[in-house]
């Protein structure tokens, strides 16, 4: 049995792979769904909130699992994978990305949509929408409902949208740095 470690996405929970979870133990996975560090599982507060700390996180997981461990980060997940690939390359079997962040070393979210906004300002996605909190910022329900869950039965949408949580401001300004020797020489599968 391959071991999966499913990484969420910003505002998120590990309860966004709650669906998968049965599938992948009949294909002969053993997955784990992490809650990153301030995502309201734990007692984490917002401001001590990085993508260091997420890679602690996550790190601990990988450093007690046997053999090599496939990666799957979700959205934001993504950066965090790519990190945690950087870092544990030895250990990681390959990385997929769902809808993920996968950046040029270095180069975050925001800057990224910063130097395409000019010619696609479609690409400003939930930005909009969101607000400000202490430390961080959250998205309304309606918001979520209309970007995120759009193509969710309607009860589905509402549930997840209200499950939610604040998104720390270290958990989503953040940046991989990665070289092409460790991260760079994985295996990596994209999924839109």
């Amino acid at each position: 049995m391959a071991d999966i470690v499913l990484i969420h996405g910003a505002w998120a929970g590990s309860w966004v792979w709650d669906s998968l979870q049965g599938g992948l133990r009949s294909a002969g996975y053993r997955s784990h769904a992490v809650d990153l560090p301030g995502n309201g599982s734990d007692a984490t507060p917002l401001v001590e909130v990085s993508l260091e700390r997420y890679v602690e996180h996550v790190g601990t997981l990988i450093e007690a699992l046997d053999g090599p461990v496939q990666l799957v980060g979700h959205s934001g997940g993504g950066v965090t994978a790519t990190a945690l690939a950087e870092r544990y390359a030895e250990r990681i079997a390959g990385v997929s990305y769902v809808a993920g962040m996968m950046l040029p070393s270095g180069m975050g979210f925001a800057e990224l949509c910063a130097e395409m906004s000019r010619d696609f300002p479609e690409v400003s996605g939930i930005g909009p929408y969101l607000e400000a909190v202490p430390s961080g910022n959250r998205v309304p329900s309606d918001a979520a409902c209309a970007v995120f869950f759009h193509d969710a039965p309607a009860r589905a949408a509402v549930d997840a949208a209200r499950r939610l949580t604040v998104q720390p401001d270290g958990g989503r300004d953040i940046a991989a740095h990665w070289t092409a020797g460790r991260f760079g020489r994985l295996p990596r599968l994209y999924i839109e």
